[in-house]
């Protein structure tokens, strides 16, 4: 009976932390990290998860390139990650309204946490820039805007949508290997809960020698 009371303690503090991470996550920020703060903190990481939670407002939107937009009416933003399938839809998006698109902007999110801009967190943020880059390159002079936003993806690249006033928001369905189950589910929130048109694209596996062909269906 007296080992039993330590052990009761110690799981409770056990579990408290992986509520305040697993609550910290859903929110945008990363779960590693908040997971060992709040094993090592237990009930104390509230305070911590308080604080980081507060300040979430202060991480505004970080555009990266900015060029004039065109005369079309469309006003398009692309879910980024690096995968084939993000790619794809940027393509298709493209491919679809040719020169009815006004403004395209390419969109990466990071998490809270690496969007701080705190040193631990260079290689992340500098990581996500590249990627945005090459997308940016692939795609040419169509691009005419590179974001990188923050939080949680799906509620990030839906806020932003809506807060810009853009007319299409356009990701992938799978994203790209450990973030396949993250992107799939960031394409089924946005399709369920966009206040904008959702354009999902994937793309398909081709034969030898072809070109990947995109694969679009809308979300209203």
């Amino acid at each position: 009976m007296i080992l039993l009371v330590p052990l009761v303690v110690l799981l409770a503090w056990v579990l408290w932390g992986a509520v305040v991470a697993l609550a910290m996550y859903r929110r945008g920020h990363s779960f590693v990290p908040w997971l060992g703060l709040g094993i090592g903190f237990g009930p104390f990481s509230t305070v911590l998860a308080v604080d980081a939670a507060r300040k979430e407002g202060e991480i505004g939107a970080r555009p990266l390139v900015s060029t004039p937009r065109r005369a079309g009416p469309l006003r398009v933003l692309v879910g980024v990650d690096g995968s084939a399938a993000a790619t794809a839809a940027a393509r298709a998006a493209v491919e679809l309204f040719g020169p009815r698109i006004g403004e395209l902007v390419l969109a990466s999110v990071l998490d809270y946490d690496a969007a701080a801009g705190t040193r631990a967190w260079a290689d992340e943020t500098a990581r996500v820039t590249d990627l945005l880059e090459r997308e940016r390159a692939r795609l040419g002079p169509q691009v005419t805007g590179v974001v990188l936003l923050n939080g949680r993806a799906a509620d990030a690249l839906a806020a932003h949508a809506v807060d810009e006033g853009f007319d299409l928001l356009v990701v992938g369905t799978r994203g790209r290997g450990a973030s396949k189950a993250v992107l799939g589910s960031v394409a089924t929130r946005l399709a369920r809960r966009s206040g904008v048109p959702v354009l999902l694209a994937a793309g398909a596996a081709p034969g030898r020698g072809e070109r990947r062909a995109p694969r679009a269906r809308a979300a209203v």
